[in-house]
């Protein structure tokens, strides 16, 4: 695409941004000054815009329509809406508006990301022990209703368990986003200053050549063209990453023991509440068990219609020590009838 189809794509997306912020002006004409200065023209005011942060968002200044480099009034930063702007030609193999996308996605995910390990891990005790008290109290299992019925401790030891699982998740997410943040500074850093000390700023050597200064704080040095402003902000970008890294990276060292010690007392008290359960329901089982030994109606009955008969060749029905163990009828030389 050429420069004048890109400095067009780019003046239609500032004229529908200006037209979001003023409804009315159905009649603005955008056009190109220098650099990513733009004029804009309404019936009765004129505008200067003035595109920031990569082309992402554009400053709008009411401005002398015979020297738009005169504010009369502050500054209105708005977010460019409309098509997305026009990409540059990437310059050997970086495309800075879309490395500044990639750095700015990634910075966001860190912030998310750490955010939510931070609040699952929280509560966590300085040791294992004190978290599985911490643990215990969360699946208690002499918890009865109002009725006095033992509650079942299942379903508040399954939600604990996932959360558990979630916290380890989210911590191993937050380490694999620190080692790729650490690996795209070092890939973009060198390339972004080798392209940065290419493009050389032009000063100006008369007064009348020096730009607004209405916008001083949101341009940190002059620039020749829109593809050294985005090299400008992308390299910001970096030196964002590289400050949310170093920030981060002591709080994982404390989010990867913590994450271990939940997953390690949330076992213990599963293990411990898998025992409870597991007696208990034996508990209940063995009394049934050792009914289940009596003869029943029936044999009793074949018994009884014996009487008097010689019955030793009728094996017996033989118990072990298990309870829960089927019986089985007795051997007689050796075999089983």
């Amino acid at each position: 695409m050429s420069e004048t189809e890109t400095l067009d794509a780019r003046a239609d997306v500032i004229r529908l941004t200006f037209r979001a912020e003023h409804p009315k002006a159905v009649d603005a004409v955008v056009v190109h000054v220098d650099g990513a200065t733009y004029k804009v023209t309404t019936e009765g005011a004129c505008f200067r815009a003035d595109l920031l942060d990569g082309g992402v968002n554009v400053a709008f200044t009411l401005a002398d329509p015979a020297d738009v480099s005169v504010n009369l009034a502050p500054s209105v930063l708005r977010r460019l809406v409309g098509p997305p702007e026009v990409a540059p030609v990437p310059v050997l193999g970086l495309d800075p508006a879309i490395e500044i996308r990639r750095a700015l996605d990634l910075l966001d995910r860190l912030r998310v990301v750490g955010e939510s390990a931070r609040i699952a891990l929280r509560g966590v005790e300085p040791d294992v022990a004190a978290e599985v008290e911490r643990l215990r109290g969360l699946a208690p299992t002499d918890a009865h209703d109002v009725q006095g019925r033992p509650l079942s401790v299942e379903g508040p030891l399954l939600r604990m368990v996932q959360e558990v699982a979630e916290a380890r998740a989210t911590v191993s997410t937050l380490d694999r986003l620190v080692h790729e943040a650490r690996d795209l500074v070092r890939d973009l850093r060198p390339r972004v200053t080798a392209l940065a000390d290419a493009t050389i700023a032009k000063k100006p050597d008369r007064l009348r050549d020096l730009p607004g200064l209405g916008l001083v704080g949101e341009m940190h040095r002059a620039r020749v063209s829109d593809h050294a402003q985005k090299l400008d902000a992308l390299d910001e970008s970096l030196d964002r990453i590289g400050r949310a890294v170093a920030e981060v990276a002591p709080v994982l060292a404390l989010f990867v023991p913590a994450s271990e010690r939940y997953a390690v007392a949330a076992l213990t008290v599963a293990r411990e509440v898998g025992a409870r359960t597991r007696a208990a329901w034996l508990d209940s089982v063995r009394p049934l068990a050792v009914k289940l030994r009596m003869a029943t109606a029936t044999e009793m009955l074949a018994e009884s219609t014996c009487m008097g008969l010689d019955v030793s060749t009728v094996p017996r029905l033989v118990y072990g020590p298990d309870l829960l163990a089927a019986p089985t009828l007795e051997t007689r030389n050796g075999e089983r009838p």
